[in-house]
């Protein structure tokens, strides 16, 4: 995958098909899909994980696993700073929030 900055090539990587950069970048089958806004770090496997992100608004949410798995989960908004996500199984990972 070429990462390129107008027609300047920046950086030539290859990747697995989901990969996340270190700036929370997320490329699934070497397209970038998001940027995020605010990264969790859930570092404790658990099938509920409660987040309070800040950011004032109803963010779109991706779920990582420790592999780089991305996972369905059911999002539950508890206010426009708060949410809820439940997975089917216990994971540790990160969400991305955008």
């Amino acid at each position: 995958m070429s990462i390129r900055q107008g027609n300047t090539v920046i950086a030539n990587k290859t990747v697995p098909s989901v990969y996340t950069a270190g700036d929370g970048i997320i490329v699934n089958n070497n397209v970038i899909t998001a940027k995020a806004k605010y990264i969790h770090d859930q570092g404790v496997a658990a099938a509920t994980w409660e987040i309070q992100h800040d950011l004032n608004d109803f963010p779109s949410v991706t779920v990582v696993d420790t592999a780089g798995t991305i996972f369905d989960c059911k999002i539950t908004y508890i206010d426009s700073n708060n949410c809820r996500l439940e997975m089917n199984v216990p994971i540790k990972g990160k969400a991305y929030l955008n």
